[in-house]
């Protein structure tokens, strides 16, 4: 019975602070899709019909096409991939401190 309302509260401070939790998730899931790609770019070519290539490349080209604009011409497109997994982790670092600073995270422990 106590693991039961252990585990309840744990769903319940997930939902007190959806607002850190999802955009938090989704940038997780984004991050790890550009490392994906990158990985899968060794394995197939670019203009493989894979679905499983072609579905990360279609999440995630709007984030390296941005990269893309403010790499140099001459980085690889890999080194762009690479780009893309830091900006997006800056971004969640950032998003990390702006929401701590206002005390909108849940607390640990």
């Amino acid at each position: 019975m106590a693991a039961l309302q252990k585990d309840t509260s744990r769903m319940i401070s997930l939902l007190d602070h959806w607002y850190f939790h999802i955009p938090n998730y989704l940038l997780a899931i984004l991050m790890y899709m550009v490392l994906g790609r990158l990985f899968l770019s060794f394995l197939f070519q670019p203009n493989s019909q894979n679905l499983l290539f072609r579905s990360f490349v279609t999440i995630t080209d709007p984030v390296v096409a941005s990269v893309r604009t403010i790499t140099p011409a001459i980085a690889p497109h890999g080194m762009v991939l690479l780009f893309s997994f830091f900006w997006i982790f800056v971004v969640r670092v950032v998003f990390f401190i702006v929401m701590a600073a206002n005390a909108l995270i849940p607390a640990f422990g």
